[in-house]
């Protein structure tokens, strides 16, 4: 009910086919219930502490293009003077000058704003990244130890935040912002999507303003829809990846009410083959052969994890000039100032969407 599902959402109870209660820490996805199991969820179900009880979803990253191996090292073409340009790589960072990313440096910083990543950890000691995160969390095992030992949140990260104007690399959407790590994926970039619940749940609970997650799962799940919700709440924007099956149908939780789903474009502004698209999409950006942040280096990736972390790095940036701003407000502002020139939803337009 509604009651139960504002309230902090680690006490419900979830797991391999609504029983966790049973066997913590043990989760094996089944095609059908046992009939133990069953009757476990029955019984879980009927007690009045308990909200409801569910199967959990497996879920992850699906990626057309995972950051590259070994990390791409290569010599920066002719820069001009802006911002970013004093960052090596930045000037084959395509995505930049599409969506007006200088523009909008030039009106705003993200200095403070705490961006959350939801996804397989972020590299503690990456030059570009290390003076932008924060303290984060491991759902998994229930630490801080957030290292990122598969690499797509790392690509991720430096998408939303890398140092911009630092020499060093590329240039992150939101100068300034404050990396918050969650680890919720494993080593495969596979996992349970009521981690990622849980893991939104926690970025809200501390203060991030923009929680980037891309992960996504095609089933639903009630927890994970509350977890969305429950950030709203607390004043926190979930932007979340579509997907990259090419399906007419957003994954999960970017197909919940409340998550600012985005797809993604090529360098032409064209939609791409792979982004999911349907009812829901409302907002696209670059997602194809984005150069960022690698495990110990720099790499190209696609998908539409790099799309949705371009628009959570624009979100911190409207965030700061407009601290009391709520995320569905942040969200239509988006969405309003987007460019709507090619044949797509709306692309981000940073420049406008920051401008005074």
């Amino acid at each position: 009910d509604t009651a139960a599902a504002a309230g902090p959402l680690h006490t419900t109870l979830f797991g391999d086919e609504a029983a966790a209660a049973v066997t913590p820490g043990i989760r094996t996805a089944h095609s059908t219930l046992s009939p133990g199991v069953a009757a476990a969820a029955l019984l879980y179900a009927a007690l009045p502490a308990v909200a409801y009880v569910e199967s959990d979803v497996p879920g992850g990253i699906t990626a057309p293009s995972e950051p590259s191996a070994p990390p791409l090292l290569r010599e920066a073409s002719n820069a001009d003077s802006s911002l970013a340009r004093t960052d090596p790589f930045a000037a084959d960072q395509w995505h930049l000058d599409a969506t007006r990313l200088p523009e909008a440096w030039s009106q705003s910083a993200a200095d403070g704003i705490r961006i959350a990543i939801v996804d397989t950890g972020v590299q503690g000691d990456h030059p570009d990244l290390d003076s932008a995160l924060q303290p984060g969390w491991n759902v998994r095992d229930g630490s801080n130890d957030t290292n990122d030992d598969h690499g797509h949140g790392t690509a991720v990260a430096g998408v939303v935040a890398a140092g911009v104007g630092n020499g060093v690399g590329v240039a992150g959407a939101a100068p300034g912002g404050r990396i918050v790590p969650v680890k919720a994926l494993g080593a495969d970039g596979t996992g349970w999507m009521s981690d990622v619940a849980a893991g939104i749940v926690w970025a809200a609970d501390h203060d991030a303003r923009v929680i980037v997650v891309a992960a996504g799962s095609r089933q639903p799940l009630r927890l994970l829809a509350d977890a969305v919700a429950y950030a709203g709440r607390r004043g926190a924007l979930v932007v979340a990846a579509a997907g990259n099956a090419g399906a007419q149908a957003l994954d999960h939780p970017a197909a919940d009410a409340g998550a600012l789903a985005v797809g993604a474009v090529d360098i032409h502004g064209a939609l791409t083959a792979w982004s999911n698209r349907g009812n829901g999409l409302r907002l696209v950006a670059p997602g194809d052969d984005i150069l960022t942040t690698a495990r110990d280096g720099y790499a190209t990736a696609s998908g539409t994890s790099l799309s949705a972390a371009i628009v959570g790095g624009v979100a911190a940036l409207m965030i700061a000039q407009r601290p009391d701003a709520g995320p569905d407000e942040i969200a239509r502002r988006l969405i309003a100032t987007a460019n709507d020139d090619a044949p797509a939803p709306g692309i981000v337009d940073a420049g406008a969407a920051t401008a005074v």
